[in-house]
């Protein structure tokens, strides 16, 4: 990815915040889905994370913007 978004033309302290952004939000979602998974159907949760990450790949082929792909970043 830092590579991607060297090609598009980010400077290293935008591309580090975005790849930082990355890392949080799959940490924070990696610790939440672990506090619901015994409420919930393992495959419903695989389902919904597949189709999470399917949209996010969206994002980052369509978006080029920093701030957008900033959130989109945090929500992979």
């Amino acid at each position: 990815m830092p590579v991607y978004l060297a090609d598009l033309g980010f400077s290293a302290l935008a591309i580090g915040a975005i790849v930082t952004s990355t890392l949080i939000g799959t940490a924070l979602l990696t610790l939440w889905v672990g506090w619901v998974a015994n409420r919930h159907s393992r495959r419903l949760l695989l389902l919904v994370s597949a189709l999470l990450m399917a949209a996010t790949g969206g994002g980052f082929a369509l978006i080029t913007s920093f701030w957008p792909l900033l959130i989109i970043a945090f929500e992979r």
